[in-house]
């Protein structure tokens, strides 16, 4: 066993010390490239920042919406993005897995969908999708940690006209939900083009934090902090 041992170690520190020396090239890195586009505005998407999920590794797009990302280990990995756009949006992409080999580049592209894709990512149930949708991230003044499990409602008002009994009739409808582990919250199926009030519990009593107005296909969001 020595003997088959012995030379071995002898192989890998010469090779170790002709390497440190610069006498033998490094090994090529694995390489993953492509393009991110916003399907949305029809353009490439620019300064998107690209990553290998569970890695450090990342790169920015140019102004092309192409990117090149080098790793110095092979295998196979999530490629995604992020950016302010996708912020903007309410929207997280699923990751799009590659393998990345050295000498040959990987190639994917990735991109955000149309609006009709993000709100079938956001609202998957399809009574939903055919209202507006708010979401937005509820933090902690204090220490701007995430408020997990944090009740948001929405409440609105619709005018009703009955031209029989020349009156009008205001029903009010409502939706309230919980923010996730992370603070986040969205909610579908709200009334287009009503003036939208999003509140939050304080204490004992319900505090209007303010107005939005879900009034466009795309999502609106809507952040605040709570106590």
């Amino acid at each position: 066993m020595r003997r088959i041992l012995l030379p071995m170690l002898g192989l890998a520190l010469t090779t170790g010390a002709a390497r440190a020396q610069g006498t033998l090239p490094d090994p090529p890195p694995a390489i993953v490239q492509g393009t991110v586009w916003d399907s949305i505005a029809g353009r490439p998407l620019e300064g998107a920042r690209v990553y290998l999920v569970g890695t450090p590794a990342s790169t920015t797009t140019g102004a092309a919406g192409t990117f090149r990302l080098e790793h110095g280990m092979e295998g196979r990995y999530a490629v995604a993005f992020a950016g302010p756009r996708l912020d903007s949006l309410g929207y997280v992409p699923e990751p799009v897995d590659a393998e990345l080999v050295r000498g040959t580049p990987a190639v994917v592209a990735l991109s955000i969908p149309s609006v009709a894709g993000i709100r079938r990512a956001l609202c998957a149930d399809a009574d939903s999708v055919g209202g507006g949708a708010i979401f937005g991230t509820v933090t902690h003044r204090t220490d701007g940690a995430p408020a997990a499990g944090q009740e948001v409602r929405l409440v609105w008002d619709r005018f009703e006209t009955h031209y029989a009994v020349a009156n009008m009739l205001i029903r009010t409808g409502g939706i309230s939900v919980r923010t996730d582990e992370d603070g986040r919250y969205h909610v579908c199926g709200v009334p287009i083009n009503h003036r939208i009030r999003v509140t939050y519990p304080a204490g004992d009593r319900t505090v209007e934090a303010g107005l939005s107005r879900a009034n466009t296909t795309l999502p609106v969001r809507y952040d605040f902090t709570v106590p």
